[in-house]
């Protein structure tokens, strides 16, 4: 998973990183029930704090574009192509 995110964007670190994910679940980049790293590691991989990337995935739960199990993770939600293109649009 490629993420870019940028200190000098208009736009805050946590919706950067929930639109880079979403993209790429949409785009089928990444594949249902595929688990996304866990948050403390992605806060450290990208130099973030926890916050930042427990707020992006709990946006990215709110939208159905993944589901969190209790102690395992997050992982990408089951969308069919058509619920794949009206999410984009």
């Amino acid at each position: 998973m490629e993420i870019v995110l940028s200190h000098k964007s208009q736009k805050p670190i946590y919706q950067q990183l929930y639109d880079q994910i979403s993209a790429q679940i949409l785009r089928g980049d990444l594949e249902r029930d595929q688990g996304l790293p866990p948050i403390r590691t992605m806060a450290k991989e990208l130099r973030v704090s926890v916050i930042t990337v427990k707020k992006a995935w709990e946006l990215l739960e709110r939208d159905g574009l993944v589901y969190a199990v209790v102690g395992r993770g997050s992982y990408v939600g089951d969308l069919s192509k058509e619920a794949r293109h009206r999410k984009r649009t």
